[in-house]
């Protein structure tokens, strides 16, 4: 069911910034398995983004949190309370992988650029199992500390960092021994760091926590280059594909838009009531489309800027509890985890 509504004018810096709803009017793209990203450049696909459908959902994975789609269109799940990751295919979402069981209480997981190998968080042992993807096994396990809650790949993926719910970041290198860097204490440790993004160049890593602080790190050195607090439950951050912007869910009510160097607040962009507002949230390789899942209202926002500082939103209403979202290489599919209902495939 597509909701549309009109939010209030709101905002910011140095304008205005009008929200209107609109429905997203793109054409409709048929499920496909998605190239990976050289793939698309060498046979020249353009990146794109989902029409906005709600194409089908799959009640099998219900209880999934994290979520991953590879390169290659296989879409990871991770199982927090199974202890176990299991998934399905682009190319046949009737077919379900075997469920694999790994460390204890897995909140996230990722994929690499190729497709090969996974990475899935133990909020409880403290280690991150490494997944050959190909045969659904477990490949390695890297100790790191309990806690663990988003990881993300470096640039050139020789590095993993892991956020803790402990207020803590973590650097890990890949190669070499799997060297562990002294973590940094971003905040107090009853607070969460509950968010992570690369920028598109690699030179600067962004963390956030639901207590509303902001920070942009040298990924190199963990150092703090820029810091900002919000009057909001900030979740997932993201940045955009060109690097112009960094975007945060806000689950007491609000998507925003920030300055990626400053971390100053450009734009407010009102979704959901109250904690009905964004946990979930990420963003079209084109860059045309920000996706946020509100799992106490159970929605999907989709927000396009088709003017600086205008935003059409719309809205999927999925019910349950959606958490997390991921886009296929090429962008014309998105898929979201619902810890109730399953995994929503949105075309």
């Amino acid at each position: 069911m597509l909701r549309k509504r009109t939010t209030p004018n709101l905002l910011a810096v140095l304008a205005m910034a009008t929200v209107v709803a609109n429905a997203c009017t793109d054409a409709t793209n048929p499920l496909a398995v998605a190239p990976s990203a050289p793939l698309a450049a060498k046979n020249k696909v353009a990146f794109t983004h989902p029409a906005g459908v709600l194409s089908q959902t799959l009640p099998q994975l219900a209880g999934a949190w994290g979520i991953a789609l590879s390169s290659t269109g296989d879409v990871l799940t991770a199982f927090p309370s199974g202890n176990s990751i299991g998934g399905t295919s682009l190319s046949d979402p009737t077919t379900f992988r075997q469920v694999l069981p790994v460390d204890g209480w897995p909140l996230d997981i990722i994929v690499n650029a190729k497709g090969t190998l996974a990475y899935v968080s133990s909020g409880s042992t403290g280690n991150i199992d490494v997944i050959d993807v190909e045969s659904n096994t477990k490949a390695d396990t890297i100790p790191l500390a309990p806690n663990i809650d988003r990881l993300r790949l470096s640039k050139k993926e020789s590095v993993i960092y892991a956020t803790t719910l402990d207020g803590k970041l973590w650097a890990v290198a890949l190669k070499g021994g799997k060297k562990v860097k002294a973590p940094i204490d971003l905040t107090d440790p009853w607070n969460n760091v509950n968010g992570a993004s690369i920028a598109p160049s690699g030179t600067d890593l962004y963390a956030s926590s639901s207590a509303g602080y902001i920070w942009r790190l040298d990924p190199e050195k963990l150092d703090v280059r820029a810091s900002a607090q919000v009057p909001y439950v900030v979740q997932d951050i993201a940045v955009s594909p060109d690097g112009s912007a960094l975007w945060a869910a806000a689950e007491n009510g609000a998507v925003l838009k920030l300055d990626p160097m400053t971390l100053a607040v450009i734009a407010t962009i009102p979704v959901g009531y109250g904690y009905g507002g964004p946990f979930g949230l990420a963003i079209s390789p084109d860059g045309a489309r920000v996706y946020a899942a509100a799992s106490q209202s159970g929605t999907i926002y989709i927000i396009s800027e088709p003017t600086p500082g205008t935003f059409d939103v719309s809205s999927i209403f999925v019910g349950g509890d959606p958490r997390r979202i991921a886009f296929s290489a090429d962008g014309s599919t998105a898929v979201v985890s619902n810890y109730y209902t399953g995994v929503h495939i949105i075309q």
